[in-house]
């Protein structure tokens, strides 16, 4: 933790800095080595065994979900959802560029409507990856404890708005869910829970935590939540993980 917030109060004083460490050739440099960018997508191929399983991919952000699975899940049909619009070049072009991968500018929730998206802007430097249907989740997520020298005054939100849909409404069969969207991820479950009930989807978020709100959404259908681990499923959050995993109790591998 400490080395995370000490590159990351380096990065937020040096903006140019920052969009590239951010920006997609990182990630298209690892897809090219054979790396994927959060070693939680590793566990992907033990739990899914069709041939070209469906994976949606919810805030897609810059792609580097899209490429992770596919160096994993190469047969995959990735439906990707980012509402952003700065991110829509990024993606169309990987979609060019992989196979069965689609872009869709939306984002998920627990009903359709039109709503307002927030990113925070920092000394001036605009914060993309940390975009929010949840204002306050986008206005608090940057604080001292996060970043060294850390000035409220230099602190302001941008927002745009965007399109919000139900996974319910969608007509999609999804083998895994993957989502992060900045604290609002008990919605889309809530959005897409006849779905989940009907396919029984692997989800894997980086916000899950024993009892709290997507882990309530999903436990009364036999949902179970796992940490990953050197090849391992683990009960419970590992504090280390970067992802968790909420996997119904027949798709646990032995």
């Amino acid at each position: 933790m400490l080395a995370r917030k000490i590159v990351r109060s380096a990065l937020v004083r040096t903006p140019r800095l920052y969009d590239r460490w951010t920006g997609q050739w990182r990630y298209r440099a690892y897809y090219r080595l054979g790396m994927v960018h959060e070693r939680e997508f590793r566990a992907l191929p033990f739990l899914v065994h069709t041939q070209n399983p469906l994976v949606l991919d919810i805030g897609g952000n810059n792609g580097q979900s899209i490429l992770s699975i596919k160096q994993v899940l190469p047969e995959a049909r990735v439906v990707t959802f980012e509402p952003a619009s700065r991110h829509q070049a990024d993606l169309q072009a990987l979609a060019a560029w992989l196979p069965d991968v689609t872009i869709r500018r939306q984002a998920l929730g627990n009903t359709d409507r039109e709503e307002t998206l927030y990113w925070p802007v920092y000394n001036g430097m605009a914060m993309h990856a940390l975009a929010s249907l949840d204002r306050a989740e986008a206005e608090s997520w940057l604080d001292p404890s996060r970043i060294y020298g850390f000035r409220q005054d230099q602190l302001e939100l941008a927002q745009e708005g965007v399109e919000v849909r139900r996974l319910d409404g969608l007509g999609l069969d999804p083998d895994v869910l993957k989502i992060d969207v900045q604290g609002t991820e008990a919605d889309v479950i809530a959005g897409g829970i006849e779905t989940i009930r009907r396919d029984r989807p692997v989800i894997m978020a980086e916000a899950l935590h024993e009892g709290g709100p997507a882990h309530a959404v999903l436990e009364p259908h036999e949902y179970r939540l796992y940490s990953f681990s050197s090849g391992r499923f683990e009960p419970g959050a590992d504090p280390g993980a970067t992802n968790h995993f909420l996997i119904p109790a027949e798709r646990l591998p032995a």
